[in-house]
């Protein structure tokens, strides 16, 4: 019965609403998805969501991402877009990929609606988020997570064009993820009011 599952929780919602073909998708999740891998630390989330970017560009050569990640990990060192064994800060979000050539749009303390738009824009957005909504095993952590990820596209109520859910590259994730589909509810407790939009 389509009514009780459309009562259930948002995940069901937009599987069952996908299933009849009343939903859209936008942006580029099926391309990115097989960009995600796992970074090679755990403070360089930043950087390897960069590092697919730039795959993307064909700013980088084809091959292994994780070689590539710790050169661009000594160049932001080096440029003053990271610190030695920290990670990456908001306001460095997206440096590597500027110093390339490309254009970011970067904001923070931004609100839902500002992301909504980039992503419905259509862009590929760099943001933060806190880990304790999106990973298995994280909820009860007293204090929040910060972690850099990738949202490659959404799922949009053809009839309504409202936004059910985003898909994400996560490097961080355990295995990592891509093309993950996250319940729009979800990923708006997730997010931590800073992203980059990659024009």
């Amino acid at each position: 019965n389509i009514k009780r599952v459309w009562r259930g929780d948002e995940r069901e919602r937009a599987d069952a609403k996908r299933r009849l073909g009343l939903t859209t998708t936008i942006g580029n999740p099926g391309s990115y998805a097989p960009l995600a891998y796992g970074q090679t630390t755990d403070k360089s989330c930043g950087i390897a969501t960069q590092v697919q970017v730039l795959k993307a560009h064909n700013l980088l050569p084809a091959g292994d991402p994780r070689p590539q990640e710790t050169a661009l990990i000594e160049e932001a060192e080096r440029r003053g877009f990271k610190k030695p064994g920290e990670g990456t800060s908001p306001e460095m979000k997206g440096q590597l990929l500027l110093a390339r050539g490309l254009l970011l749009n970067k904001r923070a303390n931004a609100s839902w609606s500002e992301l909504e738009d980039a992503i419905l824009r259509q862009n590929i957005v760099l943001v933060g988020v806190d880990v304790r909504f999106l990973w298995s095993g994280y909820e009860t952590r007293p204090r929040r997570a910060s972690h850099d990820l990738l949202v490659t596209g959404a799922e949009l109520d053809s009839r309504t064009k409202e936004m059910l859910g985003v898909y994400i590259n996560d490097s961080g994730d355990d295995p990592p993820k891509g093309g993950l589909f996250v319940p729009v509810g979800q990923f708006k407790k997730a997010f931590t009011g800073d992203f980059a939009e990659i024009r």
